[in-house]
Formats: structure tokens, C-alpha cells, sequence
């Protein structure tokens, strides 16, 4: 029996957050079983796509997605990193920033973004695109974007797309990521926070530090509403004790990977699972949570 998905929803929802967590962990799939569980689980019965495209720009990276429909709604997965290739993965990625104009030219700038990141998304961009202008522009039905870890930086790149690029223009229902990195420059999150606050919702799951790169000190922002599930498990908005987690001070990869590698929390608290794990035992802490949308 697929899961309860509110496809109008106009604020956060726990049943949601719990699809759209299961429909990222689905992006982890093999295009057979990920199509079996796009409709079992998610009630996705039309016009499934598998994508699975290589970036030639990004050392050891091709991005995978689905996308899939009902008579209801869409929704576009990304599939994030392998646990096991985390750390070749982080190491690969250059958190050089590009301008987002060079990777979308007739887009309005919008700022700098990741550069791997940025590559990933146009590299794959042209045959999800045209997914959704047959399958979401010209049926109507609203859109959902998600993924987790990796996957979740192109959902909220690829929403940004959807919003200024003039040849790409449609609108974005909602946006869910799990562990998500950072994508851009704080110019580039305020742009995009402008137009699509109300519809990002950002879970991270205690002491997930992928979360944490690329580093504010580089002028990485963030983007949308963050829910910090924190170490008691209970979700709290912008939480104090991930603001402290914040403070603890990263000035390079090394020593990012060193904590990574040293301290087995911060790898296991960014699995997908416990996200899934996570969202199913505060469900309604979850649907209690007030958020501030004044931006």
C-alpha cells in the first residue's frame, strides 16, 4: 500500500517528509526495482524514468534520478552518495564556485553556486527537462523535488532552475532534502530563499556533518527551512544545539574527513535509513513544529 502524500500542501508535512525520504532512498535503486517501488510504495504509476547520465566535468560522479507520476502529482528523485564512496566522492567534488549564469546562460543570475554541484545538474539537465515539460507543464501537476546527501543539492539546484531560467520556468510545489551540502554563495541562497522559502524543507539528522560542507567560511549559505533532528532524536527548527555543532571549527577537508572517519556518528547519522527512521518515530513532533515564513 503507497504512502499518504498530500500534493497540495501548502506548509510542511510529516507524511510527506516521510515519502519523499522514501522515495530518495528509492533513488538508490536499480532502475528495475526502483520502477517496482515508485508505485508500491509511492502510488507512482505513470510515465516512469530512470536517468543515469555520466558528467564528464565531475571526477567519479553521474547523476542518477527518477522521475515519475500520478493522476495527482510528480516527483523528480536525485540519488545521492554511496556510503561506502563518501569520502572519494567529497574528495572529488571541488568546492570552487562558478557563476550560474555560465551553467544556465539565459537564466537570471542568481549567484554563485557549487561548481560540481552546478556541473552535475546541467550535465543531466536536457532529458529532465524534457520529462517535465511533457509530464508537469503540460498536465499541470504540481512538483516535487527530493533527494539525499548529493541527490539533495541537485533537488535544490534544480528547483532554483525551474524558477529563474526563462527556457525551464515552472512552478515548484515543494523541494524535501535529507543531509544535504551546501550548493552556493550566500547571494545565491537569499535569491533563491526569496522565491522558494516557504517550499524548502532541509532535515538533518543530528550529527550529520555532510551537512556542514561546503564550509561558511568559504561563503557557503544555506538554503530554505532546516528541521535538526537533535541528539534526544526530537525535531526542533534551527536548533541550538546544531548552531553549537556549527561552531566547532572546520578550515579544510583533512579536517573535516579526520572527524568523519574518527567519529562513527557522523557517518551513520547520514544515512538515508535514519532519516526514515527518524521521521517515522517524530511524526506528529513534526507536524507540531511552527515555522517562520516572514523572509
Amino acid at each position: 500500500m503507497a504512502l499518504e502524500f498530500d500534493p497540495n500542501a501548502d506548509r510542511f508535512s510529516a507524511n510527506n517528509a516521510l515519502y519523499l525520504a522514501t522515495a530518495s532512498a528509492i533513488a538508490y535503486m536499480d532502475e528495475k526495482s526502483a520502477l517496482q517501488r515508485t508505485d508500491t510504495d509511492l502510488g507512482l504509476d505513470r510515465n516512469f524514468q530512470f536517468f543515469d547520465i555520466n558528467n564528464p566535468g565531475v571526477t567519479g560522479c553521474n547523476t542518477q534520478a527518477f522521475a515519475a507520476a500520478s493522476s495527482t502529482h510528480a516527483i523528480l528523485a536525485f540519488r545521492g552518495t554511496e556510503q561506502t564512496n563518501l569520502k572519494d566522492w567529497m574528495s572529488d567534488l571541488t568546492a570552487t564556485p562558478a557563476d550560474s549564469q555560465w551553467l544556465f546562460s539565459d537564466a537570471f543570475n542568481v549567484g554563485a553556486i557549487h561548481a560540481g554541484f552546478g556541473n552535475a545538474v546541467a550535465d543531466s539537465w536536457s532529458p529532465i527537462s524534457d520529462w517535465i515539460r511533457v509530464n508537469v507543464i503540460t498536465t499541470g501537476l504540481p512538483l516535487w523535488i527530493t533527494g539525499h546527501s548529493l541527490g539533495g543539492s541537485l533537488a535544490v539546484l534544480s528547483a532554483a532552475v525551474c524558477s529563474y531560467d526563462p527556457q525551464n520556468l515552472v512552478s515548484i510545489h515543494g523541494v524535501y532534502t535529507f543531509g544535504q551540502p551546501r550548493v552556493g554563495f550566500h547571494n545565491f541562497c537569499q535569491l533563491v530563499d526569496n522565491r522558494l522559502r516557504a517550499r524548502i524543507f532541509r532535515l538533518v539528522n543530528r550529527k550529520d556533518i555532510v551537512a556542514r560542507v561546503p564550509f561558511r567560511s568559504w561563503d557557503y549559505g544555506d538554503v530554505g527551512q532546516m528541521i535538526h533532528f537533535e541528539s534526544t532524536g526530537i525535531p526542533v527548527l534551527e536548533s541550538p544545539e546544531w548552531k553549537h555543532f556549527l561552531l566547532q571549527p572546520f578550515n579544510d577537508f583533512g579536517s573535516f574527513f579526520n572527524m568523519l572517519f574518527t567519529v562513527s556518528a557522523g557517518i551513520e547519522d547520514h544515512n538515508i535509513a535514519g532519516y526514515i527512521k527518524a521521521i517515522q518515530e517524530q511524526q506528529g513532533a513534526l507536524d507540531k513544529l511552527e515555522f517562520d515564513l516572514n523572509y
